[in-house]
């Protein structure tokens, strides 16, 4: 978080705007940032429309964690071990942004989520069969961006920049399914062959999504 935290306050600061000035008792990191920065697998959680309560304290995550570990626990296979489930840093949202809740969601989400398919790495799938966007040979972005849809308030703004396969991928039939009943597509922008990430060999695109359902004639 504190190696995150630095280079926002650096990329904040090149900006050279008045109300971005960073003091120099910030850039020694000798005050508190203020920046909600978080740490954990935020799509092994629950988010904002579980329906369980918010807090802060052990008590209510402990509870949070033993009551998904045994969701999780009769869908995994191979089985995992408490211990095994909390070294996947499980992240609860309410829990991590009880203000968000209050104001029903985030208002934009922006991210380049990680690509990994399940048939490369197993591992990173193993508590997640038990989530209810995961599907066999899917990729592990799709899961992120139907959760980000969750996590909007009405009319909240989505975009990922992410793989260009899931219009077409058999594994993403659960994410368009999400989009056509939550979401609306505004932008799709599609690189190609053009490698918009020079030591990694995929297709990228941009989209960019609203969290409304689609009007009906």
């Amino acid at each position: 978080i504190e190696i995150a935290k630095m280079r926002l306050i650096l990329a904040m600061e090149s900006l050279k705007k008045p109300d971005l000035i960073i003091n120099k008792e910030i850039q020694k990191g000798k005050s508190k940032f203020p920046l909600n920065l978080r740490v954990g697998n935020s799509v092994l959680g629950y988010n904002f429309k579980d329906p369980h309560i918010s807090g802060k304290s052990n008590e209510v995550k402990d509870h949070f964690n033993e009551s998904l570990f045994e969701k999780i626990a009769s869908e995994s296979k191979p089985k995992i071990s408490y211990e095994q489930f909390l070294n996947m840093k499980p992240f609860h949202w309410s829990i991590e942004f009880p203000d968000i809740i209050k104001e029903n969601g985030f208002d934009i989400i922006i991210g380049n989520p990680p690509y990994i398919k399940e048939y490369d790495n197993r591992s990173s799938f193993l508590a997640l069969k038990a989530n209810p966007y995961y599907q066999g040979k899917a990729d592990i972005w799709y899961i992120f961006a139907c959760e980000s849809l969750d996590l909007l308030k009405p009319r909240g703004i989505l975009s990922y920049i992410a793989q260009n396969n899931w219009i077409t991928s058999f594994g993403a039939k659960k994410m368009r399914d999400k989009f056509r009943e939550s979401g609306q597509l505004i932008e799709f922008i599609d690189f190609n062959e053009n490698r918009i990430f020079s030591n990694a060999e995929i297709q990228t695109m941009i989209f960019l999504a609203i969290n409304q359902p689609p009007e009906t004639n």
